[in-house]
């Protein structure tokens, strides 16, 4: 399964959270998990999860500096009273804007055939949009956004545009009085996911984080639950437009 965290342009919305949660997640149920990551320095899964990555990097493979399965490695992850392993791809940081992607898709198309069995790319926020061509190449696609107008515009005007892929939207950050923008996403995408704003959840880096998995609160745990669950099992959405 190839599974994309996308947010239209838009930063600082959780597509970082939602994947590093969603690759331990797959991973913990002992699934073979490969994290690609394509986000900047500091707000990255790479950053979240291990901290500093050694090259080579995700930046590398876009360069075609190298192949990629010479920057995938395999890392684990402990918390209290648990860990899991996975493979990741890292990032240093760096998004050029020259890029080829060609060894992405060969990578997407590679490697379930040596046992991978989820693909999980955290985007960058990609304001021009150089990534969208890589999301048709993914089986579906969680477009991440925050309970404000314009971030929620942002990935309905791009569901219109893009047709083909297979979306579903996150509602990050979800607070009952945002129930308006839950309510605009469900009318066009026939569904929509929420996940409650959560302090466990604030600057994720590689110390915080086996805190945060053990305190984040019971609601959150169900909410990432049922979407995770539903992005390996999706089902037809009708796309109102």
């Amino acid at each position: 399964m190839k599974i994309g965290f996308y947010s239209c342009g838009r930063g600082g919305v959780g597509k970082t959270t939602a994947s590093t949660i969603a690759a331990l997640s797959y991973a913990s149920l002992d699934k073979s998990v490969l994290l690609v990551d394509i986000w900047e320095y500091k707000n990255s899964s790479t950053y979240t999860l291990i901290g500093e990555a050694s090259p080579p990097y995700v930046s590398n493979i876009l360069r075609g500096e190298c192949r990629w399965y010479e920057v995938v490695r395999e890392i684990t992850v402990s918390w209290e009273g648990g860990s899991c392993s996975l493979w990741l791809a890292p990032s240093d940081g760096e998004v050029s804007p020259d890029i080829d992607y060609g060894e992405i898709i060969d990578m997407l198309r590679r490697a379930p055939k040596y046992g991978v069995d989820v693909i999980i790319i955290d985007f960058p926020s990609d304001p021009t949009g150089c990534f969208r061509g890589l999301l048709d190449f993914l089986d579906i696609c969680c477009l991440v956004t925050e309970p404000d107008a314009r971030s929620v515009d942002s990935i309905i005007e791009y569901s219109i545009k893009s047709g083909s892929v297979r979306s579903v939207p996150l509602l990050n950050k979800y607070h009952p009085r945002a129930k308006i923008y839950k309510d605009r996403l469900e009318e066009h995408f026939g569904l929509c996911f929420t996940v409650p704003f959560d302090p466990a959840l604030v600057d994720l880096n590689k110390e915080t984080l086996p805190v945060a998995l053990t305190a984040m609160r019971k609601e959150t745990q169900l909410s990432f639950a049922r979407l995770f669950h539903y992005l390996l099992h999706p089902v037809e959405v009708r796309i109102h437009v």
